[in-house]
């Protein structure tokens, strides 16, 4: 019987959201909408730095044939900042990260030249200077 309660505790544990993650999730739904991307099938992660490449504060992972993907963003825990400034930054990291998918079809070859353009869709959109 033990055994069966403590999946159970589990399953409710593991499977239920977060606030941070819902509030991420709610802002990525949000942006997903005003890009253009609500037909698309996006999941969102809180991931360790570990999990991230070097110097990055988020990642997606996508599949344009299928219209699905998952964008990770850093975990509080391993931000340097705090606040509002973490809260601001963590929604940039978002749309960020669905300009990405957006832009993809273009595929440019350098990527520095993609990250500029991503850089300046992404100020452009929320209108204002991110931190990081």
């Amino acid at each position: 019987m033990r055994v069966v309660w403590a999946l159970l505790l589990c399953f409710l544990s593991c499977s239920a959201m977060n606030p941070l993650e819902s509030r991420l999730d709610r802002q990525m739904k949000f942006w997903q909408k005003r890009l253009g991307l609500e037909d698309w099938n996006l999941s969102l992660r809180v991931v360790r730095q570990s999990e991230l490449d070097r110097d990055t504060w988020g990642a997606a992972e996508w599949d344009p044939d299928a219209k699905t993907g998952t964008i990770s963003v850093l975990d509080p825990r391993d931000y340097n900042l705090k606040g509002g400034e973490l809260k601001l930054d963590m929604e940039c990291t978002i749309v960020h990260e669905l300009v990405h998918i957006q832009v993809s079809p273009l595929a440019a070859r350098d990527e520095h030249v993609r990250e500029e353009v991503v850089n300046k869709l992404m100020a452009a959109l929320m209108n204002r200077a991110c931190p990081n």
